[in-house]
């Protein structure tokens, strides 16, 4: 038995293919995953496999896209640097106010005053 090179492009994609399975971490998965595509892209389109060939040539850019939407990715769907959500701005915002009055109120306490209401303060020593 010969293996011509297109057979052994063929099997490499397929080995591509396996390995993806054995995957944790998504984002070495969709780069497997698109190495793959590109692979048996090259193998349909050698061996006149078109559906082969027309399953990689658009299972390519959803692999990339669901690259780009992965978390950890730098950049967007858009090609642009990816952005943060509007309800994560606002829990962040809440995060900082949050600490910003737990730092008015350890001032206030190591000052020996606390103000329950804004009519009342209440100082101690």
């Amino acid at each position: 038995m010969i293996i011509i090179p297109s057979e052994i492009l063929g099997f490499f994609a397929s080995a591509l293919v396996l390995i993806t399975f054995a995957m944790k971490d998504m984002r070495l998965l969709r780069r497997t995953a698109i190495l793959s595509n590109v692979a048996f892209i090259i193998y349909g389109w050698s061996n006149g496999l078109f559906p082969v060939l027309a399953l990689h040539v658009l299972l390519l850019p959803l692999n990339i896209h669901r690259l780009r939407q992965s978390p950890g990715s730098e950049i967007g769907s858009n090609g642009e640097p990816a952005t943060v959500d509007r309800a994560t701005l606002q829990a962040i915002a809440a995060l900082h106010l949050a600490n910003a009055l737990r730092e008015k109120d350890r001032s206030k306490a190591a000052s020996g005053c606390l103000n329950q209401e804004r009519s009342t303060r209440i100082c101690f020593g």
